[in-house]
């Protein structure tokens, strides 16, 4: 059986749950999420509906809810700015003088606005009979670290791995950016477990209508999709550090949470350690070694489906060296 499958097969147990929450959920539920439905509570919210599929269907609890999210709890009704690009909708207006330089800012176009009904994350919660969020997802455009700093502790002690979406500039007026983020995970006992990046064409529409006019949408994409891309914003997943478990003196199924979503989300070295940590804090038992048997298989595997990365990387002096200080202690 493999690590992700006993990870699943995990949550089958009588104590051990997952509650999965995806803030900004349009187009379609969360790509590390979807492994997981239908065996844990999943909760999306989004205002914005055009682009949002159907999420009633299959096993497990699903719940929309058609609400933006804001960090202020006085907050009952927002304004929701409509984009041209339905996943660029935000509560915050974009700001032509940070998008405009990058060839897709048509997308971020207000095109309509929408009062719209507006909760907290932990009035959310309270409200459909949810204690605990295991792994959040906030794609908000702009707002993720004013959420995140909204929440109660209730919530924050619970919480075991983070993904968001924040711009390394502020593309919206008044956005939280990646650094705000970082810092604020770090202080709250996560570390940095992966991170992806959100690029873009840097090129004024102008100057591209002036010397490479595409003439039509199509061939204005394939430019969109094939020049040389920057980075504009962060998609950092953080995950709960060892250290802050052991502080917090966490039961056993904290750690074994922390080990399912650390395999779901693909960092098998890290969830080997959590496995290992959680046998000094709590003890070995037969279901530890399982499931330290099935991580440590995985990792391996993982070594040696990826072992070709490092063919070109090889040479003579290179293998000597490894030769040399790999065997000492």
């Amino acid at each position: 059986m493999g690590t992700v499958s006993k990870a699943v097969d995990l949550l089958g147990s009588d104590d051990i749950s997952l509650t999965l929450v995806d803030v900004g959920a349009s187009l379609e539920p969360f790509a590390p999420f979807r492994p997981l439905l239908g065996h844990a509570t999943y909760v999306a919210f989004d205002p914005d509906l055009r682009e949002m599929h159907d999420q009633s269907d299959g096993a497990g609890r699903r719940v929309v809810i058609n609400k933006a999210v804001v960090a202020d709890p006085d907050t009952d009704v927002a304004q929701f700015l409509l984009t041209e690009n339905p996943t660029c909708s935000s509560t915050l207006h974009p700001d032509p003088a940070v998008i405009g330089p990058y060839l897709h800012a048509h997308r971020f176009d207000v095109v309509d606005k929408a009062e719209v009904a507006a909760t907290t994350l932990d009035e959310a919660m309270t409200s459909v009979g949810i204690e605990r969020i295991d792994w959040v997802k906030l794609d908000t455009q702009g707002t993720d670290v004013r959420l995140l700093r909204s929440m109660s502790d209730r919530l924050w002690n619970g919480l075991v791995a983070v993904d968001a979406e924040p711009g390394f500039d502020s593309y919206y007026e008044g956005e939280d950016t990646f650094s705000d983020l970082h810092q604020l995970m770090r202080a709250r006992g996560f570390w940095l477990a992966d991170l992806s990046l959100t690029t873009g064409v840097r090129v004024r529409r102008k100057t591209f209508d002036q010397h490479l006019g595409a003439r039509s949408k199509l061939q204005r994409y394939a430019y969109e999709t094939t020049l040389k891309r920057s980075p504009m914003a962060a998609g950092p997943r953080y995950l709960r550090t060892i250290e802050s478990l052991v502080d917090a003196a966490a039961s056993r199924t904290d750690y074994l949470r922390l080990w399912v979503c650390s395999v779901v989300s693909g960092n098998l070295p890290f969830a080997l350690d959590v496995l290992h940590a959680c046998a000094a804090a709590h003890g070995e038992d037969p279901e530890l070694t399982g499931l330290t048997r099935v991580t440590a298989r995985g990792n391996k595997a993982y070594a040696a489906r990826h072992a070709w990365r490092h063919a070109g990387k090889l040479s003579r002096r290179r293998v000597l060296h490894a030769l040399r200080w790999g065997g000492r202690r």
